[in-house]
This record gives C-alpha cells, structure tokens and sequence, in this order.
C-alpha cells in the first residue's frame, strides 16, 4: 500500500473514529501500540530509511535525533 493510499485510509477513518466511545479510542490504541511493538524491525527500518534522506535533506541534527528511533523509543511510545 503507498503513502497516499494510507494517508487516504486514514482520512477516512477520522469520523468513525470521532463519533466512536472512549472504550473503542482506548481499544484502537492499545491494538496500535501493541502493532508497534510486534513490528518494531520494519518501524525501525523505515526509519533509518527516512533518517538517511533527512541527512541528505539537511534536516538539523538536533531534529534527526529526535525523529530516531529504536527499541526504547518504541517501548515507550508503546508504554504512552
């Protein structure tokens, strides 16, 4: 699925997901974080990919470091 196939998916998800309870938002982010974890490989290879063209972007460091990620940064973005 492409970026803009997901951007679109996910466009269309905001109503359901507005109108839904408290119980489904809760349940919709324990199944995402959950999800990040158990795909924690691919999360963590796309973002090297995506930290290698900010490099060549010249995106500042200090905003690299803070779009990195690895297994504690995806631990605690699962914890959240």
């Amino acid at each position: 699925m492409s970026v803009n196939e997901l951007l679109i998916k996910a466009k269309s998800s905001q109503v359901a997901m507005a109108s839904a309870s408290t119980l489904a938002k809760n349940a919709a982010l324990k199944a995402v974080a959950k999800l990040l974890v158990d795909r924690e490989q691919a999360v963590i290879s796309g973002n090297s990919l995506d930290l290698k063209k900010a490099v060549e972007d010249g995106v500042p460091t200090g905003l690299q470091d803070r779009l990195r990620l690895d297994s504690k940064r995806i631990q605690a973005l699962s914890d959240a």
